[in-house]
């Protein structure tokens, strides 16, 4: 038989539609591998090996660890206890002494040279018809500064006993300070006594704590007394008490007097000022003790008991008495009323009303 018969004999055999095998590709083949077996005659089949797949490790979720609540210890209540006391005063022993009452009439800006002149003559003559002893009570006028000389003029040819005083006075000596007037010039004037920081130079003109230092300074070295007046506001007294704002205005007053030197002290609470409605005899007591101790505490009790402290704020002849009752009280600043003959006479002669 042909090979051509052979052929067509194996293709009568096969059945029709006989599908052709898959074969299957093999393995990938690794060269080194296969030619390293080959070389050892191993003709096995090389095992299928997959390519290891590394299993999905989802990373682990941590746990949500909520922070640990600490349990709210409450601590124990502290034991209440009072604010701290304010320091104690200072007891320093003030010796007893007389000091002779000043009463002092602070005219403001009131009446001319002519006017001046009719009014002192006035409460002259009405103090000489009641017999007043001038050596007992002592009396002092306090008019505008264009009154001065006539009123100097007056009591020098009559040779009358009432004291002279000026409202104000320069801090400055004489120079180029337009409408001052020195201190110089009122002591060539007989002037006696001269205010300083009083509540409406320190309010209507802003006068410092500083510069009524310096008032009282210039008028102490020119040979006068100067009357250092302090005294709270409202606002001060609802806010501080009746005591801070004198005494701190009082300390700062005194910075540049030496010690040993004459002044007074005139209490004014502000808010009696013309107001008809004044401090009472136990709130002025109060205000003048704490200014007394003071001076003690800053310059000695010797000074301190020599010092005389004057009340002012609606001052008048039916309450005069109640005020010098007062141990520290040594007399009264008048205002408005120093402006009447007759009931500025009727103060001066408060011993007539009071008791003991």
């Amino acid at each position: 038989m042909s090979d051509e018969e052979r052929v067509n004999d194996e293709g009568a055999n096969e059945p029709e539609n006989a599908e052709t095998p898959l074969v299957l590709p093999g393995p990938p083949e690794e060269p080194q591998a296969e030619a390293d077996d080959a070389e050892d005659g191993d003709t096995r089949p090389s095992p299928t090996v997959e390519a290891a797949v590394e299993p999905v490790v989802e990373s682990a979720v941590e746990p949500i660890v909520e922070p640990a609540v600490e349990p709210v210890v409450e601590s124990p209540a502290e034991p209440v206890t009072a604010a701290p006391a304010a320091p104690a005063e200072i007891d320093i022993p003030i010796p007893t002494v007389a000091r002779p009452p000043l009463i002092a009439g602070n005219w403001k800006m009131n009446l001319d040279h002519l006017q001046a002149i009719a009014h002192v003559q006035k409460v002259a003559w009405s103090l000489k018809d009641v017999k007043h002893d001038f050596a007992d009570v002592e009396v002092a006028v306090f008019p505008p500064f264009t009154d001065l000389r006539s009123v100097q003029t007056l009591l020098s040819a009559d040779k009358l006993a009432l004291r002279l005083g000026a409202q104000d006075v320069s801090p400055q000596g004489p120079g180029a300070f337009t409408g001052d007037i020195a201190a110089a010039f009122l002591a060539k004037l007989d002037v006696r006594y001269v205010i300083v920081g009083h509540s409406e130079r320190r309010q209507g003109h802003g006068e410092s704590s500083e510069t009524v230092a310096a008032k009282a300074a210039a008028a102490s070295a020119a040979g006068m007394v100067p009357v250092i007046c302090v005294g709270e506001t409202a606002e001060d007294l609802e806010a501080q008490g009746a005591a801070a704002v004198p005494l701190a205005q009082l300390e700062a007053a005194l910075a540049g007097l030496p010690t040993g030197s004459e002044y007074v002290v005139a209490y004014e609470p502000v808010w009696a000022i013309g107001s008809g409605d004044p401090a009472s005899p136990e709130q002025a007591q109060e205000v003048c003790r704490a200014l007394r101790r003071r001076i003690a505490e800053l310059r000695g009790p010797a000074e301190a008991a020599a010092i005389r402290l004057l009340y002012g704020g609606s001052v008048a002849s039916q309450n005069i008495a109640g005020f010098m009752r007062q141990p520290d009280v040594d007399g009264a600043l008048i205002g408005g009323a120093s402006l009447d003959a007759a009931e500025f006479t009727r103060i001066v002669q408060f011993r007539k009303h009071v008791t003991a």
